[in-house]
């Protein structure tokens, strides 16, 4: 008698399989159907390229706030999302932004300076100037517009006092300036140096990459925790890994002695990625195959189902036209 059909020796054969994937999603797991798509995938989903370009854009827009935020919250960088909520928040109410992200002095966020409401040239307190304009108004009216409401302190008193810097304070404001300076100084001192030395397409690209394992020196599943998803694929991410690699190498060769700028290579590096796909882990045993029908090329194969069948669709009708 003849063998059983395993189910790595099943065939679903479509044009596109893209248009098929979510389909697959839902129906293939509902019957516990273990299968796998033969397709190329794009690479810009990765975090490793998005951190790449990430910083390249960092550079471009000269430190722009958005930019900034972006790129810390890639989760190859591990830093919790309510961090750099805080840092932005914190950007946005004191004004940090531009230079002021790479300055390498701590951020004092939360010494707010004594002041009065009104000074003298000598920093004595003078009146309010209600009360000079109108010396005969009484003292409760001047000091309220509606005349039911107090609109502020005496004269005399702060009119904010110093907050006390507690010990959650220092250390939480310790923590941000550990995030900036573990990723943000790194950056700016590739930046100043690629500026100020005019690097060759060789230096930049080798120095781009040294900058990558310096950030995330080894990928492993932990620091994927909240990208979602699949979760960790060790195969897929040394196939990103290398095809970066390759193609920074690339870039070396070409510019090797070429002065290159930041937008230059950010350019290059865009499009290149923009195109990239790559092969996903072969199939294990016991997985059903969905392969594109003109780029898939299997064997073993004993049954196989064709899907889209369709009228001038698949197979496709050939124009006339050249």
């Amino acid at each position: 008698s003849e063998d059983p059909i395993r189910p790595e020796q099943i065939g679903v054969f479509v044009r596109d399989v893209e248009r098929y994937r979510d389909a697959l999603g839902r129906i293939f797991p509902r019957f516990g159907i273990d299968y796998f798509l033969d397709e190329r995938r794009s690479v810009l989903a990765h975090p490793r390229v998005r951190l790449l370009l990430g910083a390249l854009d960092v550079l471009l827009s000269s430190w722009r706030r958005s930019s900034v935020v972006s790129l810390l919250r890639n989760p190859l960088l591990g830093i919790a999302p309510a961090h750099v909520d805080l840092l932005e928040n914190l950007s946005l109410e004191f004004g940090r932004d531009f230079e002021r992200w790479y300055d390498s002095s701590d951020w004092e966020i939360y010494a707010l300076p004594d002041r009065s409401r009104f000074t003298g040239v000598a920093g004595e307190v003078v009146q309010d100037p209600i009360e000079l304009l109108d010396p005969d108004r009484p003292r409760d009216e001047a000091a309220s517009r509606d005349g039911d409401e107090d609109d502020g302190p005496e004269v005399d008193e702060p009119m904010r006092e110093r907050r006390p810097r507690s010990a959650a304070d220092a250390n939480e404001r310790q923590r941000l300036d550990e995030i900036r300076r573990r990723v943000l100084l790194p950056l700016r001192r590739l930046e100043r140096t690629w500026l100020s030395e005019s690097w060759t397409g060789r230096l930049a690209a080798d120095s781009l990459e040294t900058l990558l394992r310096e950030w995330v020196p080894e990928l492993s599943a932990a620091a994927y925790e909240g990208v979602g998803g699949s979760g960790w694929d060790p195969a897929w991410d040394a196939r990103v890994d290398e095809a970066m690699g390759t193609l920074l190498h690339e870039l070396g060769d070409l510019w090797s002695d070429v002065p290159t700028q930041p937008e230059e290579v950010a350019r290059s590096l865009r499009e290149g990625l923009l195109v990239l796909r790559l092969g996903v882990t072969p199939m294990r045993q016991g997985q059903v195959l969905v392969a594109d029908v003109q780029r898939s090329r299997v064997t073993g194969i004993r049954a196989a189902i064709i899907g889209g069948v369709n009228d001038g669709v698949f197979p496709r009708t050939v124009s006339d036209d050249p």
